[in-house]
């Protein structure tokens, strides 16, 4: 008896919880709508604001303050009678146009575009490869850019040091803008073919610095250093795109501990221009005995590390303050 009494209970109890279960579920379902409903006035409300505020900083801040005018514009007028009926217009065209608006440009509009532009002499920026990677035999190891960073830092402050002082021979350059001149004077006569990228007769490489490059350097104002370092890097890509002549690279270096930091954003875009390069003839490299290597590898880590144009080479040089 106790046992079916239980069971009709059971039975009894179950049936209350199905019955409450739609009103609960129709109850929930309201909550969730008067939710939504007021998250919509909220960004509606919220819309407003921001539209109020634009409108009331247009017309406080905006052309409103330029050219002042009140009221709507008479239409009974085929044509406005003064200036201030004119703006009217203006303004009533203007205030139906969208704020933003936005077009999409055919890929044959984009190239007859730049076609164009290319014809008129504007610049047309390129399309930039990414920096070609190496094998791990070919990249200098963290101690090594650690070492050559702190070796170039100690070379700049000394010759920072020796510009301060004076007492440096003095030795005339050509005016900045004298482009077959400075080529003389950075490679001379016999050397200009290997500086353009022209093989040179065996055994005529030199393997030191050139003779009076560090005078030449410390005769230059910042503005004239950073002009040539540019003209050097651009010659670089034009003269020499699948080599790097040791004439070259040496100036390259010698400019570049001359350089001041902060770099300007085309000194920026030099170096990283310089970077790239050697990246790529780096790429190629076969053996890690190949004589280029190492003038690739200072280069790159120059550029890449000490004037912070290479993310990775970055990492190793963050705990050292360079200047």
């Amino acid at each position: 008896m106790g046992e079916g009494s239980s069971e009709q209970q059971q039975q009894q109890q179950q049936e209350k919880e199905s019955e409450q279960e739609p009103a609960a579920c129709a109850a929930a379902n309201e909550a969730c709508c008067t939710i939504d409903a007021e998250l919509e006035d909220a960004g509606e409300d919220a819309e407003d604001i921001l539209s109020s505020d634009e409108e009331y900083n247009h017309k406080n801040f905006g052309i409103f303050q330029a050219l002042p005018v009140e009221g709507e514009p008479d239409w009974s007028l085929d044509e406005p009678d003064s200036a201030e009926e004119y703006l009217r217009r203006v303004r009533y065209e203007a205030s139906r146009c969208p704020r933003v608006v936005r077009a999409e440009l055919p890929a044959a509009a984009a190239a007859a575009g730049a076609h164009a532009a290319a014809r008129s002499g504007r610049q047309v920026l390129p399309d930039v490869a990414p920096i070609a990677d190496a094998p791990d035999w070919a990249k200098p190891n963290r101690s090594w850019v650690l070492q050559f960073v702190a070796d170039f830092q100690a070379l700049r402050q000394q010759l920072q040091e020796a510009c301060l002082a004076g007492g440096y021979p003095v030795v005339q350059v050509p005016h900045v803008n004298d482009a077959e001149a400075w080529d003389r004077a950075c490679f001379g006569h016999a050397a200009q073919a290997e500086a353009r990228g022209v093989p040179a007769a065996a055994g005529a490489e030199m393997t030191q610095l050139t003779p009076g490059i560090c005078s030449k350097i410390m005769a230059l104002e910042q503005p004239e250093v950073i002009s040539l370092f540019l003209r050097h890097s651009q010659q670089l890509e034009e003269h020499c795109p699948d080599s790097l002549p040791l004439l070259r690279a040496q100036w390259l270096f010698a400019l570049a501990a001359r350089l001041e930091k902060p770099c300007h954003p085309q000194v920026a875009a030099a170096l990283r221009a310089v970077l790239r390069h050697c990246c790529k003839l780096r790429g190629v490299v076969s053996q890690a005995g190949d004589p280029l290597l190492p003038k690739l590898n200072v280069l790159i880590v120059m550029a890449g590390a000490y004037f912070a144009q290479d993310e990775e080479l970055c990492t190793f040089v963050d705990s050292v303050d360079l200047i």
